[in-house]
């Protein structure tokens, strides 16, 4: 193994994606029934189990081997990758939906991985991406205070390469020729959810996108 796959692999088996998030999401997807979906960056098919539960055909890759056993148990396919070095030539361009939660600021190459993802897209694929905002205002008042610090999870989780915002995702996607379809961030807790949609890169928690071609 990796290093990056040693470490990925001992990180949290049992990870769960926080319920605002998996609400956010099915609330981009709708009806999924019938859908194909690929989840890329599936640890064990927490989400995917959900996704198949709503009667999509859900596909999972990870670079984790363990934690792909776990998930083949619970998708209709799922199968070791690594994002940042396999080809993406082995997907055909058949998914109605491509997932990537919580995943582009772990790599070191996003603008190849949103390319790479492009090219398995038909023109009817939507591609749903979050990620965390990092300079939301609570992040903003900690840095103003000099208090910059890796931590096991969280904005600051050490195994995060790249920090994104609203506006900078939203760049990197426009500069290869994609476009934010729809944006459904989840807003700081402490701030009311119309004053958060005034600005987003200031007060969303958790950018999340629906991108298509």
């Amino acid at each position: 193994m990796t290093l990056i796959s040693d470490y990925y692999t001992n990180k949290g088996g049992d990870y769960k994606p926080s319920n605002a998030r998996v609400k956010r999401i099915l609330d981009l997807l709708g009806d999924v029934k019938g859908k194909k979906i690929l989840d890329i960056g599936c640890s064990q098919g927490v989400f995917g189990k959900i996704l198949k539960d709503r009667g999509a055909i859900v596909v999972g890759c990870d670079i984790s081997a363990k934690h792909i056993e776990v998930a083949q148990n619970v998708l209709d396919k799922a199968f070791v990758f690594d994002i940042e070095n396999d080809d993406f030539s082995i997907f055909d361009k058949d998914f109605d939906f491509i997932i990537a939660s919580e995943l582009i600021e772990h790599l070191f190459l996003p603008k190849k991985f949103l390319s790479n993802t492009k090219s398995i897209m038909s023109d009817n694929t939507k591609l749903i991406i979050t990620t965390p905002n990092f300079l939301m205002w609570s992040n903003r008042i900690k840095m103003l205070f000099g208090k910059f610090e890796y931590t096991k999870t969280g904005f600051m989780d050490e195994g995060h390469i790249h920090f994104f915002t609203h506006n900078s995702l939203k760049k990197a996607v426009k500069k290869i020729d994609m476009r934010v379809e729809a944006v459904n961030n989840i807003i700081h807790p402490k701030i009311p959810s119309l004053i958060g949609k005034l600005n987003y890169n200031l007060f969303s928690f958790q950018v999340i996108f629906k991108i298509s071609k």
